[in-house]
């Protein structure tokens, strides 16, 4: 992820720099224009650090909730071998992982609530990007006389590109903790059974913990427009093609 993140960093000024090569020596664009791409430039960057601190926030998360399942791993590994701990030793530990998760949701909560508006303006421009540039690429491609087309088109893919792998990097830390939650379920279920003595109560650190992860979930759902998972690249891809196709035909006709 974070590996993905620098690579973005590394791309964006090869494709700001072919942008100039295109607009100064091939199109011989005025410097009016030049000056209102090196803004969009500005604020391309700055919406680009705040998704970098999105992710990294999200990351951070992630950490979390994968410390807690690798815990749950290591008593579920116990029993399988046969040795099956102190329950009041594994019940001390079940109730630190519940405080912990609860901590977790309530990062996620506070995100959800304070910088939701930001989250869902970060998302909206990369699809409208992608749209537009969509567009302009389709636009090329019926252009007959246009100079340097190839170059054109070339460049304007790399940008998509660029946009898609954003969108998905974006995307991609909330589907990781949700599949945590659904293995600490999972786990969590496991040790029930196994450390349960048949006709006993179960534990009750346990039975909180799980009740937890089943109406508690840490899910990113800014302001509660929408979720952010791997589903909303199809949501996504599925409106801009949508509006690609009405505004292909609006300009044939």
């Amino acid at each position: 992820m974070i590996f993905v993140v620098i690579l973005m960093f590394l791309i964006l000024p090869l494709l700001v720099t072919l942008d100039f090569v295109y607009y100064i020596i091939f199109n011989f664009t005025q410097v009016r224009t030049l000056i209102y791409r090196a803004s969009f430039y500005a604020t391309l960057l700055i919406l680009l650090l705040l998704e970098t601190l999105f992710v990294f926030i999200n990351n951070e998360v992630l950490v979390v909730f994968q410390a807690m399942c690798r815990k749950l791993q290591q008593f579920e590994a116990l029993i399988r071998t046969g040795f099956i701990p102190d329950l009041r030793v594994v019940n001390e530990s079940i109730r630190s992982l519940s405080h912990s998760y609860v901590s977790g949701c309530d990062v996620v909560n506070r995100i959800n609530k304070k910088d939701g508006m930001i989250i869902v303006l970060l998302f909206s421009m990369s699809g409208v990007s992608i749209f537009i540039i969509g567009f302009n690429l389709f636009s090329a491609t019926r252009h007959i006389y246009m100079p340097n087309k190839s170059f054109f088109c070339m460049k304007e893919v790399a940008w998509i590109t660029l946009y898609i792998i954003k969108a998905a990097v974006f995307v991609e830390p909330g589907h990781l903790i949700a599949k945590e939650v659904q293995n600490m379920q999972a786990l969590l279920s496991h040790l029930m059974v196994h450390t349960t003595p048949v006709g006993k109560p179960v534990s009750i650190e346990m039975d909180v913990l799980y009740k937890e992860t089943i109406l508690n979930k840490p899910t990113f759902a800014p302001l509660g427009l929408l979720t952010i998972d791997r589903s909303l690249i199809i949501v996504m891809c599925s409106y801009i093609t949508t509006y690609l196709v009405f505004s292909i035909q609006l300009k044939s006709q």
